[in-house]
């Protein structure tokens, strides 16, 4: 949180409005590995189908970021009133898949090309959030872009036991090439209560 405890944050569009934007900026990585026809899905890994050239991101967990661990508080008067609304911190954590001809070296190719993305440009811009969320009718009230603090990107270290504990949620998935990826910091504010009819 900043210094006098004032940030702005997002609303209930947020969640969504970072896998939006993962999508629009996964299209760079799309056209740097230059294999045609490839594209971004968000789908659970079992309903990718077999033969798409793809990446696929999928969010599998959710959990409460460190460095918020008071700011679903609200902040009160002493007689009670609400001075702000709660905040939740949560922090997205994601599974990029990565799907292709193995005899092309597609897998490969995506993922080398999405490494080389995150590491180079680690946080989500405002410019590609708007554009993200402005095209899609569902996300047009998100105001994540406003958000004070930026979304950053970046690995998620799972080891092999912790892949092979994940891929069998997704029943009858095989396993393909895949690398984990946090999103941080998503801010969540309390909505603003409905008034009473007069």
């Amino acid at each position: 949180p900043s210094s006098d405890g004032v940030s702005a944050v997002s609303n209930h569009l947020a969640v969504a409005s970072v896998t939006a934007a993962l999508r629009t900026f996964l299209d760079d990585a799309i056209q740097a590995s230059k294999i045609t026809g490839a594209d971004v899905k968000h789908l659970r890994p079992d309903l990718v189908k077999e033969g798409d050239t793809c990446i696929n991101l999928y969010l599998y967990r959710v959990s409460p970021n460190a460095q918020w661990p008071n700011a679903d508080l609200p902040t009160r008067q002493a007689d009670g009133t609400p001075v702000r609304r709660a905040v939740s911190g949560i922090d997205l954590h994601y599974l990029f898949s990565f799907h292709g001809a193995d005899s092309e070296y597609e897998p490969e190719r995506l993922l080398g090309a999405t490494v080389q993305l995150l590491h180079a440009r680690p946080i989500l811009s405002r410019d590609t959030i708007r554009a993200a969320t402005g095209a899609d009718q569902n996300l047009q009230d998100s105001d994540l872009a406003d958000q004070a603090e930026r979304v950053r990107l970046g690995p998620t270290n799972l080891s092999l036991e912790d892949l092979s504990k994940l891929w069998p949620i997704f029943f009858q998935t095989k396993y393909v090439l895949s690398a984990a990826y946090t999103a941080s910091v998503v801010l969540i504010e309390e909505a603003a209560p409905t008034p009473a009819p007069a």
